[in-house]
C-alpha cells in the first residue's frame, strides 16, 4: 500500500511539473513575444526601454480573452490583426512609426483608442441571428476592457460566428452575402461572396497559446491539491508503518522496508525518466510552434512578396497617371492661356462697346438736344412768321393810310392852291389878306 501511495505521489509530481515546465515555456514565449513579427517585438521591446513616450497597451492578443471552443473562430476573423498594436492617441503611433522608420525595423498597424470609431451594425448582421447554427456576433464571443471596447467592434462588428460551413453558406447565400461570417472550425465567407477555408493547425496560434497556459494553470491547481492530498495519505501510512515496525520488526519487515526504497528509487527514477519524456514531449511542442511560426513567417514573407509586387505595379500606374496628369497640365496651361488672351480680347471688347454705348448716349443726348432747340427753332420762326404777319398787316394799314395820306396831302395842296389862288386875287384886288 505504501508503495503504491509513493508511486502515485511519483507520478502526480512528474505531472505537476510537467505542467509547471510548460507554462514557463509558454511564458516566456509570451515575455519575449514569440510568434509576433519583427516590427511588433521592436516596438514593445522600444517602449519597454522608454524610447517611445506616450502609453502601448501592447498587441491586441494580449487584450482579450477567449473560451477555447471559439478561439479558432476567433483568430480566423481577426487573422493579422492580433498582432497589431494597442495605443492611448494618434501621437503615441506616430512616435512609435518614426521609430520603427528610423532603425529600418519594418513596419507595424496601431490602434490608437482615441481614433478608432466602430461603425453601425448593418441590417444584414441583425438579420444573421434568426438563421440555424448562429453562435453569435464576433465580437460579443470574447472578454475585453471597455476601454478597447470601439477597436473590438470596429474588427468584428460585423463579422457572426456559425456552427459549421453549411449552416453559414445558407445565411450567406439567403442575405446576398453580405455578412462576413467564420466559423467554428476556422472557415470564412467572405462579403461578395469568396471562400476562404481549409486545415487549421490547432493549438499553433497565439490566442492557442494564451488559452493553454491558462488551461495548464487549472490543471496545475488540480494536480498540487491532487498531491498533497496523495502526500497526506502516504505520511499517514508511513507512520502507520512506523508504529508497526516499532512493534515487531523482524528480518521479513526489514526485507520489505529494504524493498520499499528500492521502489521509492524506482519511483524517483520513473519520475525522472517521466520529466524526461515531458521536456522530449515539450521539445516537440515547441519544434511543432516553431514550424508553425516558419510557416506563417513564409506565408507572410509570400504576402510581402505580392504587396511589394502590387506596389511596384502601382508605383508604375502612379507614374503613368503622373506623367499622364504632367501632359494633361501642359494642355491645361496651354488651354488657360488662350482662355486668358480670349479673356483680355473680351475685355478689350467690353471697353470698346462700352465706350460705343456712351457714344451713343452722347449722340443721344446731343439728339434729344438737338430736338430740343429744334422745337425752339421752329417755335421762334412761328413766333417770328407771326410777328411778319403783324408786320404785314401794319404795312398794308401804313400804305393804306400813306395813300389816304397822300390823297389828303393832295386834297390839302389843291385846298391850298385854291386859297392861294383866292389871296392873289384878293391882293390884286386892293383887300389886305
Amino acid at each position: 500500500k505504501s508503495r503504491d501511495m509513493r508511486d502515485s505521489v511519483g507520478a502526480l509530481s512528474v505531472k505537476r511539473e510537467t505542467a509547471a515546465q510548460r507554462i514557463d515555456a509558454l511564458r516566456r514565449m509570451e515575455e519575449h513575444f514569440e510568434g509576433y513579427s519583427n516590427s511588433v517585438r521592436f516596438v514593445m521591446k522600444q517602449y519597454d526601454g522608454g524610447a517611445i513616450k506616450g502609453k502601448i497597451y501592447g498587441p491586441l492578443s494580449k487584450l482579450i480573452t477567449v473560451e477555447s471552443k471559439y478561439i479558432t473562430a476567433i483568430e480566423t476573423a481577426l487573422g493579422a490583426n492580433l498582432q497589431n498594436i494597442v495605443v492611448d492617441n494618434e501621437e503615441t503611433a506616430k512616435t512609435a512609426i518614426h521609430a520603427l522608420k528610423n532603425a529600418g525595423a519594418g513596419r507595424a498597424t496601431f490602434y490608437p483608442i482615441a481614433s478608432m470609431r466602430a461603425q453601425e451594425t448593418t441590417r444584414e448582421v441583425k438579420e444573421a441571428a434568426s438563421y440555424r447554427g448562429y453562435i453569435g456576433a464576433a465580437d460579443s464571443l470574447l472578454g475585453f476592457d471597455r476601454l478597447f471596447g470601439e477597436i473590438i467592434a470596429s474588427l468584428l462588428g460585423k463579422t457572426v460566428v456559425f456552427d459549421n460551413i453549411d449552416n453559414a453558406t445558407a445565411m450567406a447565400k439567403a442575405l446576398k452575402y453580405k455578412v462576413r461570417v467564420v466559423t467554428l472550425d476556422g472557415q470564412q465567407i467572405n462579403p461578395g461572396g469568396s471562400f476562404t477555408g481549409g486545415s487549421a493547425k490547432r493549438d499553433s496560434g497565439i490566442l492557442s497559446r494564451s488559452g493553454e497556459i491558462d488551461k495548464l494553470k487549472t490543471e496545475m491547481e488540480s494536480l498540487s491539491a491532487e498531491l498533497e492530498k496523495a502526500k497526506k495519505s502516504l505520511s499517514d501510512a508511513e507512520k502507520e508503518l512506523s508504529a508497526t515496525e516499532n512493534e515487531e520488526f523482524s528480518l521479513e519487515d526489514r526485507r520489505k522496508l529494504i524493498q520499499t526504497m528500492i521502489n521509492a528509487e524506482n519511483a524517483g527514477y520513473d519520475q525522472l525518466a517521466a520529466k524526461l519524456d515531458a521536456n522530449n514531449s515539450l521539445i516537440e511542442k515547441l519544434q511543432a510552434d516553431y514550424d508553425a511560426l516558419s510557416i506563417m513567417q513564409k506565408r507572410y514573407e509570400e504576402d510581402l512578396s505580392s504587396l511589394l509586387a502590387k506596389e511596384k505595379e502601382l508605383t508604375a500606374r502612379i507614374d503613368e497617371i503622373s506623367e499622364y496628369r504632367n501632359d494633361k497640365e501642359v494642355e491645361k496651361n496651354g488651354i488657360l492661356d488662350k482662355k486668358m488672351a480670349l479673356g483680355e480680347e473680351l475685355t478689350e471688347l467690353y471697353i470698346a462697346i462700352s465706350e460705343t454705348r456712351k457714344d451713343i448716349e452722347t449722340a443721344k443726348e446731343i439728339l434729344s438736344t438737338s430736338d430740343d432747340r429744334i422745337k425752339a427753332i421752329e417755335i421762334d420762326i412761328h413766333g417770328s412768321r407771326s410777328k411778319i404777319e403783324e408786320m404785314k398787316n401794319a404795312l398794308l394799314e401804313y400804305e393804306v393810310a400813306q395813300k389816304k395820306n397822300r390823297s389828303l396831302a393832295q386834297e390839302g395842296e389843291k385846298t391850298l392852291a385854291e386859297l392861294n389862288a383866292g389871296r392873289a386875287e384878293k391882293e390884286a384886288g386892293g383887300f389886305e389878306f
